[in-house]
């Protein structure tokens, strides 16, 4: 007899995996906390912590993972907003959305859950780093797309 097919886990669903990917991030950044939301869409995932961006000031950071969509993080981050933040910036909820990658991006561009937390982090503090550069300098450092909601559609 056949049992009820099950539904493979997301990675924030596996405790095991889960902590292995967030061990390293865990351990170098001391003030990182998790907090699970529950919204009307279902559950969110969110890690909270201070990066700190080289030569400039440090950012208050939070990541989403919606459990719908676990490998598709969302990162606000405190400052600047909309073009004076930059223009891979998006006000959404509240809060300032960060546009890490272009949706068509390889996957070798964008983040992957087996990466890891720590991998994640670099990418923000990276992205932090070249608005912060941008905005003192008027030039965004390394690949840039253009960038409108209407003609990219959701930005990460």
């Amino acid at each position: 007899m056949r049992g009820t097919p099950r539904r493979s886990r997301s990675w924030l669903e596996d405790w095991p995996r889960r902590a292995r990917l967030e061990m390293e991030a865990r351990r170098a950044f001391s003030d990182l906390g998790y907090r699970r939301l529950q919204r009307r869409t279902g559950p969110v995932d969110t890690w909270r912590l201070t990066v700190a961006v080289p030569g400039y000031e440090t950012r208050d950071v939070v990541i989403e993972f919606d459990r719908r969509n676990p490998s598709d993080p969302r990162v606000y981050v405190d400052g600047p907003a909309g073009s004076a933040g930059s223009a891979h910036r998006y006000q959404e909820r509240g809060g300032t959305l960060l546009c890490l990658w272009y949706p068509g991006d390889d996957r070798s561009q964008r983040w992957e859950p087996d990466d890891g937390l720590l991998v994640l982090i670099g990418m923000i503090a990276e992205h932090l780093l070249k608005e912060a550069w941008w905005r003192e300098r008027g030039e965004w450092i390394g690949e840039e797309y253009p960038h409108s909601l209407a003609a990219v559609g959701r930005h990460r």
